[in-house]
Protein backbone atom coordinates (compact mmCIF):
# COMPACT_ATOMS: atom_id res chain seq x y z
CA UNK A 1 0.00 0.00 0.00
CA UNK A 2 0.99 3.84 -0.63
CA UNK A 3 2.44 5.30 2.72
CA UNK A 4 0.49 7.99 4.22
CA UNK A 5 2.50 11.49 2.14
CA UNK A 6 0.90 9.56 -1.22
CA UNK A 7 -2.34 8.53 -2.49
CA UNK A 8 -0.78 6.43 -5.10
CA UNK A 9 1.89 3.95 -6.09
CA UNK A 10 3.24 3.81 -9.64
CA UNK A 11 5.07 0.59 -10.17
CA UNK A 12 7.82 0.57 -12.62
CA UNK A 13 10.00 -1.61 -14.46
CA UNK A 14 13.60 -0.54 -12.94
CA UNK A 15 15.60 -3.17 -15.67
CA UNK A 16 13.67 -0.61 -18.27
CA UNK A 17 15.45 2.22 -19.32
CA UNK A 18 12.18 3.49 -21.03
CA UNK A 19 10.23 2.65 -18.16
CA UNK A 20 12.99 4.20 -15.64
CA UNK A 21 12.91 7.67 -17.52
CA UNK A 22 9.01 7.99 -17.23
CA UNK A 23 9.01 7.26 -13.30
CA UNK A 24 11.63 10.17 -12.89
CA UNK A 25 9.46 12.15 -14.97
CA UNK A 26 7.09 11.13 -12.82
CA UNK A 27 8.72 12.37 -9.71
CA UNK A 28 9.84 15.64 -11.43
CA UNK A 29 6.31 16.91 -11.84
CA UNK A 30 4.61 15.78 -9.37
CA UNK A 31 6.14 18.24 -6.49
CA UNK A 32 2.85 16.99 -4.05
CA UNK A 33 4.19 14.34 -3.96
CA UNK A 34 0.48 12.67 -4.65
CA UNK A 35 2.17 9.07 -5.81
CA UNK A 36 4.95 7.46 -4.85
CA UNK A 37 6.83 6.00 -7.26
CA UNK A 38 8.06 2.35 -6.68
CA UNK A 39 10.00 -0.87 -8.84
CA UNK A 40 7.69 -3.30 -9.37
CA UNK A 41 10.40 -5.63 -8.24
CA UNK A 42 10.58 -4.03 -5.24
CA UNK A 43 6.88 -4.28 -4.74
CA UNK A 44 6.61 -7.63 -5.87
CA UNK A 45 8.73 -8.48 -3.19
CA UNK A 46 6.60 -7.40 -0.41
CA UNK A 47 3.64 -7.90 -1.98
CA UNK A 48 2.77 -11.03 -4.85
CA UNK A 49 -1.25 -10.16 -5.09
CA UNK A 50 -0.48 -9.19 -8.58
CA UNK A 51 1.67 -12.01 -10.36
CA UNK A 52 5.04 -10.51 -11.74
CA UNK A 53 3.71 -11.43 -15.55
CA UNK A 54 1.09 -8.88 -14.90
CA UNK A 55 3.52 -6.35 -13.82
CA UNK A 56 5.63 -6.27 -16.38
CA UNK A 57 2.66 -6.21 -19.15
CA UNK A 58 1.61 -3.10 -18.24
CA UNK A 59 1.85 0.08 -16.19
CA UNK A 60 0.78 -0.29 -12.74
CA UNK A 61 -0.98 2.38 -10.33
CA UNK A 62 -2.15 1.22 -6.55
CA UNK A 63 -4.58 3.46 -5.13
CA UNK A 64 -4.29 3.84 -1.04
CA UNK A 65 -7.95 2.43 -0.91
CA UNK A 66 -6.60 -0.66 -2.73
CA UNK A 67 -8.03 -0.23 -6.37
CA UNK A 68 -5.24 -1.31 -8.65
CA UNK A 69 -5.36 0.88 -12.25
CA UNK A 70 -3.65 -0.85 -15.37
CA UNK A 71 -2.03 0.59 -18.71
CA UNK A 72 -3.65 3.59 -20.27
CA UNK A 73 -6.39 3.91 -17.07
CA UNK A 74 -3.23 4.41 -15.14
CA UNK A 75 -1.43 6.71 -17.42
CA UNK A 76 -4.96 8.96 -17.28
CA UNK A 77 -4.92 8.80 -13.82
CA UNK A 78 -1.53 9.84 -13.17
CA UNK A 79 -2.06 12.74 -15.70
CA UNK A 80 -5.60 13.82 -13.14
CA UNK A 81 -3.01 13.29 -10.34
CA UNK A 82 -0.14 15.54 -11.35
CA UNK A 83 -1.14 18.90 -10.96
CA UNK A 84 2.10 19.99 -13.21
CA UNK A 85 0.40 17.33 -16.06
CA UNK A 86 -2.45 20.12 -16.47
CA UNK A 87 -1.73 20.73 -20.19
CA UNK A 88 -1.94 16.88 -21.21
CA UNK A 89 -5.20 16.83 -19.03
CA UNK A 90 -7.01 16.68 -22.66
CA UNK A 91 -5.96 13.08 -22.81
CA UNK A 92 -8.02 11.90 -19.87
CA UNK A 93 -10.86 14.02 -20.07
CA UNK A 94 -12.06 14.04 -24.21
CA UNK A 95 -12.44 10.85 -26.24
CA UNK A 96 -10.06 12.51 -28.96
CA UNK A 97 -7.68 12.56 -26.11
CA UNK A 98 -8.55 9.02 -24.93
CA UNK A 99 -8.17 7.41 -27.86
CA UNK A 100 -5.08 9.65 -28.45
CA UNK A 101 -3.42 8.24 -25.36
CA UNK A 102 -4.38 4.69 -25.86
CA UNK A 103 -2.61 4.94 -29.08
CA UNK A 104 0.82 6.37 -27.37
CA UNK A 105 0.29 3.63 -25.07
CA UNK A 106 0.45 0.76 -27.48
CA UNK A 107 3.14 1.93 -29.02
CA UNK A 108 5.39 2.98 -26.15
CA UNK A 109 4.15 -0.61 -24.66
CA UNK A 110 5.52 -2.00 -27.99
CA UNK A 111 8.69 -0.01 -27.93
CA UNK A 112 9.50 -1.01 -24.49
CA UNK A 113 9.35 -4.65 -25.50
CA UNK A 114 11.91 -3.99 -28.20
CA UNK A 115 14.04 -2.60 -25.77
CA UNK A 116 13.81 -5.41 -23.42
CA UNK A 117 14.43 -7.87 -26.31
CA UNK A 118 17.85 -9.93 -25.71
Amino acid sequence: MPDQRHGWQLLYDAECALCTRFARLVQQFDRPGAIEVVSLQDFHARDTAIPMKELLADVHLVGEDGRILRGEDALQQVVETVPQAGPFRWMARSSFGRESSRFLYRAMKRLRRCVRCP
